[in-house]
């Protein structure tokens, strides 16, 4: 492929633009005196209306509290009167418990007692004569099988 020709061109002469200045903005703002430095400050002579404003808060609060505090004190007598009671079932109960404890007692030595004799009788037992035995039977069975 050939390369298309290319001619030399002189550049023009770079012009910069003159140096323009802003104009200056104009910003309205209005000026507050600062006459007491703490923003929520009570001014003078309306302490008396703030103090009844807590005032109203506080009893129309108070009526809530009263009814938290009461119910709170009815859960915590019924709770105490619940564990009297369950202490004192456990009290009265006691007799009808060491009666059913006597019976389980029993019903533990019937079992311990025939645990024992039937760990004598297995003891009595010749494992190695029964495993020869098996070996035998399997083997007889074995025979059977294939016939």
């Amino acid at each position: 492929m050939s390369r298309p020709a290319t001619k030399l061109v002189k550049a023009a002469p770079v012009v910069e633009p003159e140096a323009v200045a802003p104009e200056p903005e104009l910003v309205a703002s209005v000026e507050q005196p600062v006459s007491d430095p703490v923003p929520f400050s009570i001014p003078e002579g309306q302490e008396g209306w703030v103090t009844v404003a807590l005032a109203v808060i506080g009893i129309a609060g108070g009526g809530a509290l009263w009814k938290y505090l009461t119910k709170r004190g009815e859960q915590q007598h019924e709770a105490e009167m619940r564990r009297i009671e369950v202490e004192g079932l456990k009290h009265a109960n006691h007799q009808s418990c060491d009666e059913a404890r006597k019976v389980l007692e029993a019903r533990i030595d019937v079992l311990s007692s025939r645990l024992d004799s039937f760990s004598a009788s297995v003891a009595a037992i010749d494992f190695d004569g029964v495993e020869d035995r098996l070996d035998a039977i399997e083997k007889s069975l074995r025979k059977r099988s294939l016939k």
